[in-house]
């Protein structure tokens, strides 16, 4: 046993010994190749339209660059059936950007590419190689050969630095992902609230995997949170219009998408580290139930979730100067408070109940007026899922206000309280207003009211628009 450890040694130092490290020395953009295989137009059906398309995204694209303070610059991924014509589209748009002076650099992972993964090496690592395999300026003759060749990132960074218009074209990509990994579960819900991006929910949901959400959040470099901030956060989240390039909020881009120029929407997976930077800390945990929350299919509680999470948001907005019509305050001072609280179940039986458990808390009158935001905390209560409060000053009423979601299209089965106004939002609510007529106290807000109580981030955990389940 010993002598076969002995013997395992001296191979992997002899193969070590055989590596070839390449060097930027070795490389030239302009002898990159694409395979040997050409099929006719009229082998395949709309051949032509497919690859300008490719050729237009590469030109809308090429002009734009990633850094830290930007969005990401999006790849285009063709997706089809085997033998439906992918790698055949790809080495007609290589010939195309050839033909268009650009640089091309072409790399398979098919079975007849000369690049195989290795033993013990990563993802990462075969991809560096086969990129360097295809910018050398003496190609390997097999793969053996191509299995020695050993090159760095930087390497390969230094090289590309100075190279104008390069585009990375990336045949059978997947063969390099273990497709026999286990992964959890996905809901609807839980697919809106990653973003509907397949690298973040494998990365997420892929068992065993290293990537944290927290991770990525901390990775961020920023200094402390400030009153200024969480302005520029809250409007970003709710109108999607992006700020300017010099304001701090686009140190935080890379948490975000860009639907459109000129648009941003947060994804919601990394919103609740964001409200814990800006120390709207019981907001930020609302957020981190959802996954959990969603599990429970067809239960609602995840819609519940979502709607109480633009509810407290839209309240801490209007510290801000900003009220959404939705909340139906006076038109007075601005508001100086907002809290936060999740009533204990034992009050939470009827809308009175927790009225009163919050009268026996005090405010300051230094913080007043004030907006207290209620949650249940998902307890089988006979009318509300989320209750405000606004109290303007310490002679004046309180102004109560509450929230009904229903996932689905059901109504309410009580009256509100006397003097207060209860809002059904419901998840597939219909496109025209009608008013209750056999229950008091209540506004049926329709889908365009509920979209636009959400916001730009939000609304894409509508509830309607969520992906079906068995994929139909």
């Amino acid at each position: 046993e010993a002598r076969a450890e002995v013997e395992k040694a001296k191979q992997e130092v002899k193969e070590a010994e055989q590596k070839v490290k390449v060097t930027a020395k070795d490389f030239d953009i302009a002898e990159c190749t694409r395979p040997e295989i050409m099929v006719k137009p009229n082998k395949f059906v709309q051949l032509v339209p497919c690859v300008n398309a490719c050729i237009d995204a590469v030109n809308e694209n090429l002009p734009q660059r990633t850094d830290a303070t930007s969005v990401r610059v999006p790849p285009t991924e063709l997706s089809r059936c085997m033998r439906g014509g992918k790698t055949t589209v790809l080495v007609h748009v290589f010939d195309q950007l050839k033909r268009e002076s650009k640089n091309p650099i072409f790399i398979s992972f098919n079975g007849d590419s000369l690049i195989r993964q290795l033993e013990n090496e990563s993802c990462l690592e075969t991809m560096l190689r086969a990129i360097a395999v295809a910018l050398r300026k003496n190609k390997p003759q097999d793969s053996g050969e191509a299995a020695r060749v050993v090159c760095r990132q930087d390497v390969l960074q230094e090289y590309l630095r100075d190279k104008k218009d390069v585009v990375l074209i990336v045949d059978e990509l997947n063969v390099l992902l273990s497709m026999g990994e286990g992964c959890d579960a996905l809901t609807p819900c839980e697919a809106v609230y990653y973003g509907r991006i397949p690298s973040l929910i494998y990365a997420v949901k892929t068992q065993g995997s290293s990537f944290s959400v927290l991770d990525r959040f901390q990775a961020i470099e920023c200094g402390e949170p400030t009153e200024a901030l969480t302005k520029c956060f809250l409007s970003e989240f709710f109108t999607g219009r992006r700020g300017l390039n010099s304001d701090p909020i686009r140190a935080f881009d890379s948490l975000t998408e860009s639907p459109a120029s000129g648009q941003i929407r947060w994804i919601l997976a990394y919103v609740g580290h964001m409200l814990s930077y800006l120390e709207l800390h019981e907001i930020a945990g609302w957020v981190e139930e959802i996954p959990k929350l969603s599990e429970r299919c067809e239960s609602g509680l995840d819609w519940e979730a979502i709607v109480l999470i633009a509810l407290s948001l839209r309240c801490v907005q209007a510290k801000y100067g900003f009220v959404h019509e939705l909340l139906s305050l006076p038109e007075t001072e601005q508001v100086k408070g907002v809290f936060l609280h999740k009533v204990p179940q034992e009050h939470c039986k009827t809308p009175d109940d927790m009225v009163a458990w919050w009268k026996q808390r005090g405010v300051s009158s230094n913080l007043l007026p004030y907006i207290a935001v209620l949650s249940p905390n998902y307890a089988k209560t006979t009318i509300c899922d989320a209750m405000w409060i606004y109290q303007q000053d310490s002679t004046s009423n309180y102004v109560v206000r509450a929230m009904q979601s229903k996932l689905g299209r059901e109504l309410p089965t009580s009256d509100m309280p006397d003097g207060m106004l209860g809002l059904l939002v419901r998840g597939n609510a219909p496109a025209k207003n009608r008013q209750p007529r056999l229950r008091n106290g209540w506004e049926y807000k329709t889908a365009a009211d509920i979209r636009d109580f959400l916001g730009a981030s939000l609304s894409a955990l509508y509830p309607a628009d969520w992906p079906v389940a068995d994929g139909s």
